[in-house]
C-alpha cells in the first residue's frame, strides 16, 4: 500500500467517524424526545390508574418515577404497582400479577426481586414483611376495614417509628395497641417476630429488636438484567 493509499484511507476513516458522530448526536436528540414522551405516558398512566387511596399528589409520584431520566422500565412498573395499592400494600404475588395483566409481560422472578430490592434500598418503597408499601402509606387508615393490616406489617411499622435502637417486644405490642387499637398477645407476637428474623427483616439487639439495614442492597448485589421481560404472546 502506497502513502497515497494510506492518506485516502485515513481521510475516509475520518469522514466515517465524523458521520457516525453526527448520527450519534441525532440519535441522542431522538432518545431525549422518547424519554420525555415516556415520562409523559407515565404521568397519564398515573392519572388513569385505579386506586383505593391516593397517597401522594401527582408531582410527588412523578418525581419518584423520574429520579433518573433513564431508569429501567421494569423498576418504573414495579414502583407504580406498589404505589397504586394505597395503604393496602403489594405482595410479590400482586406485583407479578399486575405486571402480567396490565402490561402483558411475563417477568423473570429474579429480575422483579432485583427491582424490588433496588426500590427498597433507595427508600422509594417500604418493606413491611410480606408486603411493600409507598413511603406515605399509613396502616392506621386500614384499622377497622376489611383489609386489616397484618401483624407482620404492624411490627415492622412499630420498629420504623421506634428509632435506631429498636424496641423490646412489650413496647412493640404497646405501639400496635396505641396506633391500631389492637391487643396482640405476646404468644402471637413472638412467633411473628421470629418469622421476620428468619426472613432477614429484623435482628435482635440485646433485649430489643430492630430493623435490618437494607441500605446495602444496591445494584452491586446482583447484575442488572438487560432482557427482563417479554410479551406473553412472544415465543
Amino acid at each position: 500500500m502506497t502513502k497515497g493509499d494510506d492518506d485516502r484511507l485515513i481521510e475516509a476513516l475520518i469522514e466515517e467517524i465524523s458521520a457516525l458522530g453526527r448520527a450519534i448526536a441525532d440519535a441522542v436528540g431522538q432518545s431525549e424526545s422518547l424519554i420525555d414522551r415516556r415520562l409523559a405516558a407515565i404521568r397519564r398512566l398515573h392519572e388513569a390508574a385505579d386506586r383505593h387511596v391516593l397517597l401522594a399528589d401527582l408531582p410527588t409520584t412523578i418525581s419518584a418515577l423520574a429520579t433518573s431520566r433513564t431508569p429501567p422500565l421494569l423498576v418504573d412498573m414495579v414502583l407504580l404497582a406498589v404505589l397504586e395499592t394505597g395503604d393496602n400494600g403489594a405482595s410479590v404475588a400482586h406485583i407479578h400479577s399486575t405486571l402480567r395483566h396490565r402490561y402483558a409481560r411475563s417477568m423473570d422472578a429474579d429480575a422483579v426481586e432485583y427491582a424490588i430490592r433496588r426500590l427498597t434500598a433507595d427508600g422509594r418503597i417500604l418493606d413491611r414483611g410480606t408486603k411493600f408499601f409507598a413511603p406515605m402509606a399509613d396502616l392506621t387508615r386500614l384499622t377497622g376495614s376489611r383489609d386489616t393490616p397484618t401483624i407482620k406489617a404492624m411490627i415492622v411499622e412499630a420498629l420504623e417509628n421506634g428509632g435506631a435502637s429498636g424496641l423490646p417486644p412489650p413496647a412493640i405490642r404497646d405501639s400496635i395497641a396505641k396506633r391500631h387499637r389492637r391487643e396482640i398477645p405476646m404468644t402471637s407476637l413472638y412467633p411473628v417476630i421470629r418469622q421476620l428474623e428468619h426472613a432477614g427483616r429484623v435482628a435482635k439487639a440485646g433485649r430489643s429488636w430492630k430493623l435490618v439495614d437494607r441500605s446495602g442492597a444496591t445494584a452491586q448485589d446482583r447484575p442488572c438484567h438487560t432482557t427482563v421481560y417479554k410479551p406473553e404472546n412472544s415465543s
